[in-house]
């Protein structure tokens, strides 16, 4: 992932529901590597669409929490 950074990319979708994939920490390291302008928290918990608890709980930098209904022009 760390080569990613130079790529300077806008988006960064990191799945992190600590279970099938890496956990919240995990994600928010790799946030770090990447350096992308927007990193969104995605798959937060298995069986559920979107957790507000869950995602408010990742703590990367330029962390954007985008709602399950809701939608963003990329």
């Amino acid at each position: 992932m760390s080569t990613f950074a130079a790529r300077k990319l806008d988006y960064a979708f990191l799945c992190a529901d600590g279970f099938y994939n890496m956990n919240l920490i995990e994600a928010a390291e790799c946030a770090v590597l990447i350096g992308a302008r927007h990193n969104v928290p995605v798959h937060l918990k298995p069986g559920e669409l979107f957790d507000m608890e869950m995602a408010q709980q990742f703590n990367a930098p330029n962390r954007l929490i985008i709602e399950a209904d809701k939608e963003v022009d990329l």
